[in-house]
């Protein structure tokens, strides 16, 4: 009788295994596309996975092409840009490294997650929620100033101009608004951060050279999304969209830009 159970615990456990165990991230490559791939500002990334001695290293590159002011015909540079991100674990992690904010050099992230996002997030259930911040807003500063010029002063702008209508997360009483900008101001700040699971889904790209469905589960609320694989040892964000018409009036015009220069979708996974 035991030997039975044992023999179906290893039928129900190996599959199991074998499953979460699909896209291995040691030796993973990715190949990671911008929404705008024409902006001077971003550029498709080659990321490369290695695991390390303190946990797994991103090592990544892109070649940004960008236009040259002050020149009488268009004229462009090509600029290597490449980078370093070492991280240690994928639990307790309740940040995400926007991957348009990275900055050349070694980077060590202790508290956000450059390509993935906690596990416990895959297992929300019904309209569960849970603190996610994405970047953009009350961010890690010392990430944020590894950005390039271009997008931390974009970041910067939209933490200013928050600032201006919104404290300790109550919007300002003193600052004069519109009754209808103030009650969607309100609904922003409350949910800005907050994030439950939307719907699972089927994600299409390549893995190696084979265009294949993998099972995905979308995590987000009003004003973005992110599509994560649904495996708990790799939960990689493959795909990252941000809807601009659902913000604030005060903050439709910086998100027009994030918009522009943050969405992004992951193309192929390799070995």
């Amino acid at each position: 009788m035991r030997l039975k159970y044992f023999v179906l615990l290893l039928i129900i456990f190996i599959p199991f295994q074998l499953q979460a165990q699909s896209i291995p991230l040691n030796g993973l490559s990715i190949r990671l596309v911008p929404k705008d791939a024409k902006t001077d500002k971003v550029a498709p990334k080659n990321i490369n996975i290695l695991s390390s001695r303190l946990g797994y290293r991103v090592m990544w590159y892109s070649l940004v092409k960008e236009l040259q002011e002050q020149t009488m015909y268009p004229t462009y540079r090509i600029n290597a840009n490449r980078g370093v991100i070492e991280i240690n674990n994928f639990e307790l992690k309740t940040s995400f490294f926007h991957p348009s904010l990275w900055g050349n050099g070694y980077i060590r992230s202790e508290t956000a997650l450059p390509l993935w996002i906690d596990p416990e997030y895959l297992a929300l259930k019904g309209r569960q929620k849970r603190t996610l911040n994405i970047g953009l807003l009350n961010g890690n500063k010392h990430l944020i100033k590894q950005a390039p010029d271009s997008l931390f002063d974009q970041v910067n702008f939209f933490q200013s101009l928050y600032d201006q209508y919104v404290q300790g997360g109550v919007v300002k009483e003193e600052v004069n608004l519109r009754k209808s900008v103030r009650k969607s101001l309100k609904k922003f700040t409350k949910e800005f951060f907050l994030v439950h699971k939307v719907a699972k889904t089927k994600a299409e790209l390549f893995v190696g050279d084979k265009k294949t469905k993998l099972d995905a589960v979308i995590i987000g609320n009003a004003y973005f999304n992110l599509v994560v694989i649904d495996d708990p040892l790799n939960p990689l964000v493959i795909h990252f969209k941000i809807f601009d018409n659902k913000v604030p009036t005060v903050f439709k015009q910086i998100f027009k830009r994030f918009k522009k220069h943050f969405e992004f979708r992951v193309t192929q996974l390799k070995y």
